[in-house]
């Protein structure tokens, strides 16, 4: 895939090495590809995000317990802040802690019990003293970046 910007097409990265949507391959598969095959990965993601955690984190928990080794020695999660909910239009602005704006977050999307299995098998992997997990508190921090022993 080529881009111009006026001074001569450049070529975009290997979406591979470089997620982009692109097919065949997509940010969300490329990330937890990495993720899935790292010794230590560190993430750094919003908490609207939390449920891919949770995905990932049952996947590799689900295949454990089926016998599958995981590379995976040791996990650094930061949940932070999300820009988008925190200045959401419909919504009046008010001065919410971070943990507030979170819980609040993920009540209004509910939980289906498609996934409740999904959060059990999670928060058992959490439980690992291997894991660690922190939020933000109440200081604004946001980005969504990932570092492995590849990427």
């Amino acid at each position: 895939m080529a881009i111009d910007f006026g001074a001569g097409a450049l070529e975009w990265p290997d979406a591979s090495r470089f997620p982009f949507n692109e097919s065949p391959y997509t940010v969300r598969d490329v990330v937890r590809s990495d993720i899935q095959a790292s010794c230590s990965p560190l993430i750094v993601t919003g908490y609207t995000s939390v449920d891919s955690i949770i995905d990932l984190l049952s996947a590799v928990a689900r295949g454990r317990g089926q016998g599958r080794r995981s590379k995976l020695e040791s996990l650094r999660l930061l949940i932070g802040s999300e820009p988008a909910a925190r200045y959401d239009a419909r919504k009046p602005l008010m001065n919410r802690p971070v943990s507030q704006e979170i819980a609040d977050y993920w009540l209004e999307q509910g939980i289906s019990l498609r996934s409740c299995r999904k959060v059990i098998e999670a928060l058992e992997f959490c439980r690992d003293e291997r894991v660690q997990v922190r939020s933000s508190s109440d200081r604004f921090i946001h980005a969504k970046i990932y570092s492995t022993e590849e990427a």
